[in-house]
């Protein structure tokens, strides 16, 4: 792939169609040159995580999910990723770490919230992950998988006319 720094759109567009088509080794191809055109761009950062990831490159998609939440000026979406993905790999603590960083950046990003509530809840901390599912829903009604949450921790806690509320939503 051939490019320069005008370019660097065309080829996170490039490395995100090979990633889903399954042609993970070009994506990382166009995902690694489009870093390297643009060092500030988050988009280039973000795929690129993505893309390492697949390959199993966990460390490297971590400072790669770093950057894209660097370059995005205080979009924090790369770390509530980078979050949940430390969580489906059983790391609770450091996706814990890395969820709370999200939260110090924004306060007000419901996906983040959410992935918290997911991961206290997995922990058994259920009042705690309750807690989380309402901050998540508070911040945005839209969070399905935020209800879904809340609706589960509120039963769990014995508030079953709360839950039956909230899973109506």
């Amino acid at each position: 792939l051939q490019a320069d720094g005008a370019h660097v759109g065309a080829l996170v567009g490039a490395a995100r169609l090979l990633h889903a088509m399954g042609r993970v080794r070009e994506a990382l191809a166009a995902s690694t040159r489009a870093v390297d055109l643009a060092p500030a761009s988050a988009p280039a950062w973000w795929v690129h995580a993505r893309v390492l990831t697949s390959l199993g490159e966990h460390d490297q998609a971590a400072v790669a999910f770093r950057a894209a939440a660097v370059a995005g000026s205080g979009d924090v979406r790369p770390l509530v990723e980078l979050g949940a993905g430390l969580l489906r790999r059983g790391l609770s603590a450091e996706s814990l770490e890395v969820l709370e960083e999200a939260l110090q950046r924004d306060p007000a990003c419901a996906e983040a919230w959410s992935q918290k509530g997911a991961l206290l809840a997995a922990r058994g901390a259920t009042a705690e992950s309750a807690v989380a599912f309402e901050q998540a829903v508070r911040h945005d009604p839209r969070q399905a998988e935020a209800w879904c949450g809340l609706a589960q921790a509120l039963l769990a806690l014995g508030r079953h006319h709360d839950a039956v509320q909230a899973g109506g939503r």
